[in-house]
């Protein structure tokens, strides 16, 4: 009854699979690496792999899929379905301060479900909630940090560190057409300002790999023989920057959803801000979530802010504290159950009558 579907997107991976289990769905991919990685990592999840988008969809309706989650826009791509009584959900891979999350693809989704308060008053804003169809049920990326379930010190070991150091997690978004990446200013050059006495681990959009290559080896020539720098490579098991943002003290971001993400953890972060002309052309406003720690726009003062953040950890916590709360309307890492519970409220009268919503 319940198809899910992922392309090449592997971050969407790991923290779906919980919902998934739950309501026994079936993982739908076109993508060989997304179902290498999910053969590996996740033996009891059903996944059915096609080569075309056009087979996924013909297996999804001879398999008599009657809900699509997705974590992702493909509402344009799925729309045949749609045509033919699936109900969509819409999920999220993320949320953050960018306008991709406030599409008007939302209006033709059946569920939508956001992470908080402050998200459902910006579609509400924006007029995207005009169905009703959106519902406040927490997010799932955030749940395992919310549950503690990775611990800092293990979580570096696996990482190859050293749990005695500081380490400063580097994650930036991909170079979207807004501008939004701070890779090129700043990423690129960061192993060269970067202070020794610290750990650096590298975590980058999956995208920065697959369109970026050129600074991403300008990336790797800067990184040679600095052992106190890791990057981690977009390939198996490095696909899930949850267990990553674990192992962190400190986080370097521009707006990337990560931030997020790793406010759940109440630990100090840095905003790149590379004063984009596009991001100008765009409407160039601070960000709400650079509130929450220092915003850098030369790379020369990084330094000595990534020490103060380092040895005055909790410099930003109070402002955390209430973004957090605007953030997220639940920490108690329940979202699947949520989800599941507005699935039943909002969608099982839909159902064919030999099913009820208690076999949900």
């Amino acid at each position: 009854m319940f198809g899910f579907y992922i392309d090449s997107s592997i971050h969407q991976i790991g923290f779906i699979t919980e919902l998934l289990q739950r309501l026994n769905g079936t993982l739908y991919t076109n993508s060989q690496l997304s179902l290498s990685l999910i053969k590996e990592d996740f033996h009891s999840i059903n996944v059915s792999y096609c080569k075309t988008i056009s087979d996924v969809i013909n297996s999804m309706r001879n398999d008599g899929i009657k809900i699509l989650i997705l974590q992702d826009f493909h509402y344009k791509t799925f729309r045949p379905l749609k045509e033919q009584g699936v109900k969509f959900v819409q999920v999220f891979h993320g949320t953050s301060d960018k306008s991709y999350n406030f599409n008007r693809e939302s209006l033709q989704y059946d569920l939508v479900c956001l992470a908080g308060k402050k998200m459902l008053d910006d579609f509400n804003r924006k007029g995207l909630n005009k169905n009703n169809n959106c519902v406040i049920t927490g997010n799932l990326k955030t749940d395992r940090i919310f549950n503690n379930f990775y611990t800092r010190d293990a979580e570096i070991l696996k990482l190859g560190l050293d749990p005695s150091k500081k380490n400063v997690l580097y994650a930036p978004t991909w170079m979207d057409k807004m501008g939004n990446s701070s890779f090129k200013k700043f990423g690129v050059l960061l192993p060269l300002y970067f202070p020794e006495e610290y750990q650096l681990t590298i975590k980058l959009h999956p995208n920065l790999f697959k369109y970026q290559d050129s600074l991403v080896r300008i990336l790797k020539e800067n990184i040679a023989e600095k052992k106190n720098i890791v990057l981690l490579e977009t390939s198996n098991k490095i696909y899930d920057i949850v267990p990553v943002m674990a192992a962190a003290d400190s986080l370097i971001t521009d707006v990337s959803g990560v931030s997020y993400e790793y406010i759940a953890f109440q630990r100090p972060m840095i905003f790149l801000d590379n004063k984009s002309p596009i991001r100008f052309f765009y409407g160039r406003k601070r960000k709400r979530i650079w509130k929450t720690g220092d915003v850098v726009s030369d790379i020369h003062k990084l330094p000595e802010i990534i020490r103060k953040n380092l040895e005055e950890p909790g410099y930003y916590r109070e402002i955390q504290k209430k973004m957090l709360e605007e953030i997220y309307s639940y920490t108690d890492g329940k979202t699947a159950d949520r989800i599941i519970k507005a699935i039943k409220s909002h969608l099982y009268n839909s159902f064919s009558e030999n099913t009820s919503a208690e076999k949900i």
